[in-house]
């Protein structure tokens, strides 16, 4: 009889400065099958990659406080970890999301689950 191992169920860093909002959507992501990480600023995020956290899926809020928002982390991720796919999320269709995929809040968690597989299966 042959074993096939069950791949690791792709692992995706939720940044977002609302601690009640990162938390519903870490729990949904979780939900969902996904490991998740979470982390309160793109600073702490970008901190975290430089230490070595592995994920498959950087998924950031645009506007945020700090030295550096989603959209900065975005295009250092895809500068200096190529390999991790980013998903931005915004409530403002105006703002600029640098050509990077984008969620619009309000969104479901049909939404954000269509979305964040989209943005997976991305090469």
């Amino acid at each position: 009889m042959n074993a096939t191992a069950t791949p690791p169920a792709p692992s995706i860093l939720v940044i977002e400065d609302h601690a009640q909002l990162r938390t519903v959507v870490a729990r949904s992501l979780s939900g969902m099958g996904f490991q998740v990480s979470t982390a309160e600023s793109a600073d702490v995020a970008r901190q975290r990659l430089i230490e070595g956290l592995e994920v498959d899926l950087v998924f950031t809020d645009v506007r945020m406080p700090g030295s550096i928002h989603g959209l900065d982390l975005a295009r250092w991720v895809s500068e200096n970890r190529p390999g991790i796919r980013v998903l931005l999320q915004t409530g403002n269709p105006n703002v600029d999301t640098g050509g990077f995929p984008v969620l619009y809040k309000p969104y479901t968690g049909e939404d954000l689950e269509s979305a964040i597989r989209a943005a997976l299966a991305r090469a």
